[in-house]
C-alpha cells in the first residue's frame, strides 16, 4: 500500500499529513486505519518529542472523504544553554638544558662639568 505522509515542523510545531490511496473498483482492498496514537509513534519515530495534541484526526480508506487527514502537535522545546567559557591557561616552556642569561646592561655615567667659580 501506497501511503503519502508528509512532516512539516517549524519551530513549537509538527504538522502530519497523510492521505492513503484509493481503494480498488472490484473491492479487493484491506480496510486501512489511522489513529492519532499511530500518528503520535511516527512522530517519535522520527526523532522529535511531543509535548501535546493540538488537531486529532482519524484517517481510513473506507470512503474518499476519510482517505486524507492531519494532525497537528505541539513539541517540546528544548532551551539551549549558552556555552560557557572555560578560563585559558598560559603555559610557559622553560628548557632545562640551556640556562637562561640575563643580559647586563651597562650605565655610563655622563660627565657634569662644574660650573666655574665667579670670584
Amino acid at each position: 500500500m501506497n501511503l503519502k505522509i508528509e512532516l512539516n515542523k517549524n519551530k513549537t510545531q509538527a504538522h502530519v499529513y497523510l492521505e492513503l490511496p484509493k481503494r480498488g473498483k472490484n473491492g479487493n482492498w484491506t480496510y486501512v486505519k489511522y489513529n492519532t496514537s499511530d500518528a503520535t509513534n511516527w512522530v517519535t519515530e522520527q526523532g522529535y518529542k511531543i509535548k501535546s495534541c493540538i488537531k486529532a484526526t482519524t484517517v481510513d480508506n473506507a470512503t474518499l472523504e476519510t482517505s486524507k487527514g492531519t494532525w497537528i502537535f505541539e513539541l517540546e522545546v528544548v532551551k539551549q544553554t549558552p556555552n560557557k567559557r572555560k578560563p585559558t591557561r598560559k603555559i610557559l616552556e622553560v628548557r632545562v638544558d640551556e640556562p637562561a642569561t640575563k643580559q647586563t646592561t651597562t650605565k655610563t655615567k655622563k660627565s657634569r662639568k662644574k660650573p666655574a667659580r665667579k670670584v
